[in-house]
């Protein structure tokens, strides 16, 4: 695929994979923080039925996309990576350069307990400018259904770049079949700031959904 085709599809998927609270540890009843962002998208695991748990545990990465005056994008499956390590890449915000398509930049800003900000840009071909934006992110280790799990949670910084609105949250899990694989939920609500076709949002959220997930393993076998 064209590189250029490639970071459009980027931004129209724009999964944003901000740093998870840098410093935070997966120790249950540790500090809470109630995001601003809850009050927009509440983190909360995936429903699985029979169903959709056998599709994720062969492998499949479930992709749930709606187009709207605010864009809605979900992607549901298992990381093959265990929960601490997901944790750690996630929240290493400046190598985000590294395994996430189109990432010219990422910096972090702060960190404040389990509070961070952070700054990125996003590459975009001729003739679109790149996106530009600060978030805060704010996250709590919990537990649920007797396993470790993070709820992420980010909030785009009005003015602070070219987007209009952006939020969403990661739910992170271990897999209750095996702990060295994480059950995780994605789901990202944005205004680009910009007009592009519903069926070329569509195409692009579900080709490149899939591609978080896969960049998280990428970089985990990368690094070693």
């Amino acid at each position: 695929m064209p590189n250029s085709l490639r970071t459009l599809l980027a931004l129209i998927a724009f999964g944003l994979v901000v740093p998870a609270f840098p410093g935070a540890s997966l120790i249950p009843g540790g500090d809470r923080i109630v995001a601003t962002a809850y009050a927009q998208a509440r983190p909360a695991p995936p429903r699985l039925n029979d169903s959709r748990r056998e599709r994720i545990r062969s492998g499949e990465r479930l992709i749930y996309a709606e187009v709207g005056e605010m864009n809605r994008a979900e992607a549901i499956g298992l990381i093959d990576v265990p929960l601490a390590d997901v944790i750690e890449i996630l929240r290493d915000y400046p190598n985000y350069v590294h395994w996430y398509p189109s990432q010219r930049s990422a910096e972090l800003l702060s960190i404040d307990g389990l509070r961070a900000t952070a700054r990125g840009e996003l590459g975009m071909p001729f003739p679109f400018p790149n996106r530009h934006y600060t978030v805060e992110v704010n996250g709590r280790p919990i537990q649920h259904e007797g396993r470790n799990a993070v709820e992420v949670t980010w909030q785009y910084v009005e003015g602070s770049g070219n987007l209009r609105e952006m939020h969403g949250f990661w739910f992170l899990q271990e897999w209750e079949e095996d702990v060295n694989k994480t059950l995780a939920r994605y789901v990202l609500y944005v205004d680009l700031g910009t007009w592009l076709p519903d069926g070329v949002i569509r195409w692009g959220q579900r080709r490149m959904l899939p591609g978080i997930f896969d960049g998280i393993e990428s970089w985990h076998r990368q690094r070693g």
